[in-house]
């Protein structure tokens, strides 16, 4: 069963990563880190507004969870970058922002 899910995730982010690739970023997949991040996009393009993208993928479930919240928080508060959740929706990817509010 952890098989299939796996297999699921990842099938998902190779699908993300192409998407990215296509809009012109080179990504990186952190394959089996299990940290918040499963994918680091860099823009090709030095005029980008969005130059590095962070992106949690989700092919399941399209939410994160108390716990990978928290982990964004503190990663926020380290490095800078456009954090994105990547969902399935129809077939095709959907990116949301992930906004992180200051206290």
């Amino acid at each position: 069963m952890a098989n299939l899910k796996y297999n699921k995730g990842r099938t998902f982010e190779y699908k993300v990563r192409k998407e990215l690739e296509k809009r012109d970023y080179f990504v990186v997949r952190s394959a089996g880190s299990h940290t918040i991040v499963d994918l680091v996009a860099f823009s090709k393009n030095k005029n980008n507004e969005f130059p590095v993208l962070l992106v949690q993928c989700k092919s399941g479930e399209n939410k994160l969870s108390k716990k990978e919240i928290k982990e964004i928080e503190e990663l926020n508060l380290e490095i800078s970058g456009c954090f994105l959740l990547a969902t399935e929706a129809k077939k095709r990817v959907a990116f949301t922002p992930i906004v992180i509010f200051d206290a």
